[in-house]
């Protein structure tokens, strides 16, 4: 049909690039968290929001030469509340955040600065090309 040529023809300039980006979600933050060789020594407690309940909840880390102890709860005194997205962020060793740059990320809240820092000195800084357009 001639209808079917015309929309074929409109197409005749398109061109297609298939690239490999990279995108993460943690879906378990505390099985993440345990299975994370901390270095140095420092404790923090981390609020995560999501919507999976398994993750909305508030994570204590301590750690030492290597060994942590993780434990978690639904309410309490935390020193960093952030969404599941900036977490995820942070975790995945997103390069060289400090509580300045952190604080544009979504949800991003101090109650205590050294746990905070804490938490974001706890993670390996890597070179990672994320981005929040999940």
């Amino acid at each position: 049909r001639s209808s079917d040529l015309l929309l074929l023809k409109e197409f005749s300039s398109l061109k297609a690039n298939l690239s490999f980006n990279a995108m993460g979600r943690v879906l378990d933050a505390e099985k993440l968290l345990r299975r994370i060789s901390y270095s140095g020594s420092g404790r923090f407690s981390v609020k995560v929001k999501d919507s999976l309940e398994i993750n909305d909840k508030i994570f204590t880390v301590e750690y030492e030469s290597g060994a942590s102890e993780i434990s978690s709860r639904k309410d309490g005194p935390y020193d960093v509340a952030l969404a599941i997205q900036a977490f995820t962020y942070i975790i995945l060793g997103a390069d060289g955040f400090n509580l300045e740059k952190a604080s544009y990320l979504a949800d991003f809240e101090v109650k205590n600065r050294r746990g905070a820092e804490n938490f974001l000195n706890a993670f390996p800084k890597r070179s990672i090309s994320m981005f929040e357009h999940f």
